[in-house]
């Protein structure tokens, strides 16, 4: 009974996060539009704020549920290449933005090629390259965790010195033991 009850409260609280997520684009602010320069103008900041988070609320909970269901050995492999695609979309936008934007503009408008780089990541909410890229380094880099903890605990029990695993911060220093 205490897991399908668990299961409702985490879908309640998943549709409560979408809807107050999408929400946000119905906030009318004095910065509703602080993005717009010589690289162009986009949508509402909140609008877009709203969007982003929107797609976070999303994808988090299939990253969660992947870390479950993928075998460990995969984890990492699938970070690394899910991080290095996201780096690639990036790369693909500014090599765009060279090839459309910057022949079309005059010599000082030039020289914001960086923020009109940004502007279209940042303004490209129909696909999740920011949020892409946010998950799979964080799954990458979490996917380490587990392998430096048995590899630290391995090398421990072979030594000898302890004999139960702790977390990685909460272990002491080997110059700890010493001095006492």
């Amino acid at each position: 009974m205490a897991i399908p009850l668990r299961l409702l409260v985490g879908i309640v609280a998943w549709a409560g996060a979408l809807w107050a997520s999408l929400q946000i684009a119905n906030l009318h602010t004095s910065w509703d539009h602080a993005i717009c320069g010589v690289w162009g103008c986009g949508p509402s900041l909140s609008a877009l704020v709203s969007c982003h988070l929107a797609w976070l609320v999303v994808l988090t909970p299939l990253a969660l549920v992947g870390r479950t269901v993928v075998p460990a050995r995969w984890q990492r492999p699938i970070g690394v290449t899910t991080f290095v695609l996201a780096v690639a979309l990036v790369l693909g936008v500014v090599a765009r933005e060279a090839v459309d934007w910057l022949p079309t503009v005059d010599a000082t408008a030039r020289q914001y090629f960086a923020q009109r780089c940004l502007f279209v990541i940042a303004t490209w909410i129909d696909f999740p390259v920011v949020e892409l890229g946010l998950l799979s380094l964080l799954w990458w880099r979490v996917s380490d965790e587990p392998a430096r903890a048995t590899v630290a605990y391995a090398s421990q029990s072979a030594e000898g010195q302890e004999s139960e695993w702790h977390p990685p911060f909460e272990r002491q220093n080997s110059y700890d033991h010493d001095q006492s």
